[in-house]
């Protein structure tokens, strides 16, 4: 049993990961960025006061979903029976919320920590909702598909950022808001990190420096359509904030020239960990962009001459 626990978290582990690089997330920068970022925000928040703490644990609660396909389910059932896949589910949860848990013990919050634990154990008892699949208008036309792929695959993020704006407002800490504006920004960028296949590149009758430049035009107005309505509600219910704002809207756009210059550097070949890093060194510090923008912009430009007449 201890044998098929340790295989079946290793399995969750793996089908996690293929799922972050299926939708276009690279394993590096998001390992690197994601843990230090949630690190972060978690402390400030639990930090700021009692509410702020209740807030992010029942934010936190949304990774211990179960998942609800049948041949999963049945699967498991077949081999182990359902009290053993409880009992794993709720190994599952308790180890996912060790960190968060850690964090309010540490910081006094025993009845949040509380909290969380039956949380965790709880959601081993639940399952999602199954719903049909229906196409998702977007606000963009038929291009580009790297956005309209991407929005429709995380939609439901610009959801987060109206109750996340009013806690904002309402308990007077716009961390929370900044939070949520900052997953939408930093989850539209990693779009384009989903490569096309090589024929959508031969098909342009382009220059290596007019498709470049054709694809920066697109990709920022597509960023400034995803970013500014947020962006303009954060700004107006939270004014003490508004420069912060301006600053992580003009740093999403240059961070999205900056991810379509890394994919066509490389291309055909899939984001590398050498792009990660190089990634989540820009974000950290974005100075380095005014170095690593040119040389990425000659790189591709070399690159594309294969594939571009």
């Amino acid at each position: 049993m201890v044998k098929f626990i340790r295989f079946y978290l290793l399995l969750d582990w793996k089908l996690f990961n293929r799922k972050l690089v299926k939708t276009g997330f690279n394993l590096t920068i998001f390992w690197l960025i994601v843990p230090i970022f949630l690190f972060l925000i978690s402390k400030h928040l639990i930090e700021r006061g009692t509410n702020s703490a209740w807030i992010l644990i029942f934010l936190f609660a949304a990774i211990f979903q179960v998942s609800n396909a049948k041949l999963h389910r049945d699967f498991l059932i077949t081999n182990i029976g359902l009290q053993k896949i409880r009992a794993i589910r709720i190994l599952r949860n308790l180890l996912l919320a060790i960190p968060l848990l850690m964090m309010l013990i540490i910081s006094g919050k025993y009845q949040q920590s509380l909290a969380l634990t039956i949380i965790a154990i709880s959601a081993a008892f639940l399952k999602v909702p199954q719903t049909n699949a229906r196409r998702i208008p977007t606000p963009y036309r038929k291009y580009p598909f790297e956005f309209i792929t991407g929005f429709r695959r995380f939609f439901w993020i610009w959801l987060i950022l109206p109750p996340s704006i009013w806690l904002g407002s309402a308990y007077n800490n716009y961390s929370i808001a900044l939070f949520a504006l900052s997953i939408v920004m930093l989850v539209q960028i990693q779009f384009y990190n989903v490569q096309e296949p090589l024929w959508y590149v031969w098909n342009e009758s382009k220059t290596p420096s007019e498709f470049l430049f054709h694809k920066f035009k697109i990709g920022t107005i597509c960023s400034t359509i995803a970013n500014t309505i947020p962006a303009f509600f954060v700004g107006a219910i939270l004014p003490e904030s508004i420069w912060m704002v301006a600053s992580m809207v003009m740093l999403a756009l240059v961070m999205t020239i900056f991810t379509i210059l890394s994919k066509y550097a490389w291309i055909p070949n899939q984001i590398s960990t050498l792009q990660g890093i190089l990634f989540a060194s820009n974000l950290f510090f974005p100075p380095l962009l005014l170095f690593t923008i040119p040389y990425l912009y000659k790189k591709a430009e070399n690159n594309l001459k294969n594939y571009l007449v």
